[in-house]
């Protein structure tokens, strides 16, 4: 899932800003940290081999601050894990971890129906984690680039069942920081944004695509709920 990871959050009638973060309910995420109100431990995955040391030696050169450099990889993995089992419980919806990297999708969010006649609504989920990323929440988007061409390509290619969307994970270098917890809600540091990339087109000799993630794509409860309300009126994405 890590890679070394967003339809506008409007805040509802019930929600409110504070300090340039929207606040819904239960749940708060803005750029600078992500917020909720009871921990979520999501599932780990593990790096090895010359992998592993290939990251420890670029961590050693990138300003990241890992508690433990073997299993830092592992770890923003499982702390994006988190944050969408979060998000999705908040809206409603379960999560289904992918178990095969087959399709180059990690999860499968789920929204029931809320009637015994009416159809679940799906959406799959790649996800990528990087510590190279804080973006501007004044720019308009974000740039974030692909180490393989087929990660992309299982997100750009029409689809005619179930869509997929990107979810880039903004992590912070210093792993001590990732949470702060109080007896009111933990907060988690920083942010996820999504993305659809159906139908998007690169070059056929361009080997790692970059894309552009709109900075308003904040991809939390709200954002979740659109994605979906969108797919069960079959409207596109982007």
């Amino acid at each position: 899932m890590a890679n070394l990871t967003a339809v506008a959050a409007t805040p509802s009638s019930s929600s409110h800003k504070l300090n340039g973060s929207v606040t819904i309910k239960l749940l708060a995420v803005h750029q600078s940290a992500f917020v909720l109100i009871h921990p979520v431990v999501g599932c780990e995955l593990h790096e090895t081999g010359d992998a592993r040391l290939a990251a420890t030696n670029e961590r050693a050169t990138s300003g990241v601050a890992p508690v433990i450099a073997d299993t830092f990889t592992a770890c923003m993995e499982q702390l994006q894990d988190g944050y969408v089992f979060a998000v999705a419980a908040t809206a409603g919806c379960t999560v289904e971890v992918l178990q095969r990297d087959t399709y180059g999708l990690d999860v499968l969010i789920i929204r029931k129906g809320r009637t015994a006649s009416e159809e679940e609504i799906s959406v799959y989920a790649q996800l990528k984690s990087t510590t190279t990323l804080r973006p501007d929440p004044s720019a308009k988007n974000f740039s974030f680039q692909f180490k393989k061409r087929k990660h992309f390509d299982h997100l750009a290619k029409p689809r005619k069942g179930i869509k997929a969307i990107l979810v880039v994970m903004a992590t912070c270098p210093s792993q001590a920081g990732w949470t702060k917890a109080t007896h009111d809600s933990l907060e988690l540091q920083h942010c996820c944004y999504w993305v659809s990339l159906e139908g998007l087109t690169v070059k056929p000799e361009v080997q790692k695509p970059t894309v552009h993630v709109p900075t308003g794509n904040i991809f939390d409860a709200a954002a979740l709920t659109q994605i979906l309300d969108k797919l069960d009126r079959a409207e596109p994405l982007r």
